[in-house]
């Protein structure tokens, strides 16, 4: 998936307004820390679900990325 579609997913769902940047400066998170913020999410569940896909395809499910992974299908598609 691209940074753009990723970041979309993340302001969508409210993550970004998780991200604690520096108090005195006004910055809004660009699209690619938008999407790094959503890939390491990711990583997270994997790393700590020791590679369980189904824990996986779970939280991005719950993310909104129903289109690109089929609860029914073994393995997540690889979208470009």
């Amino acid at each position: 998936m691209s940074d753009g579609n990723l970041a979309r997913v993340a302001i969508a769902t409210g993550l970004t307004a998780e991200i604690n940047c520096n108090p005195r400066q006004i910055v809004q998170p660009s699209v690619r820390m938008a999407a790094n913020l959503l890939e390491a999410l990711i990583g997270a569940v994997w790393l700590d679900s020791d590679g369980d896909m189904e824990a996986i395809k779970t939280v991005m499910i719950a993310l909104g990325f129903g289109d690109v992974v089929d609860p029914a299908d073994p393995e997540p598609q690889n979208q470009a």
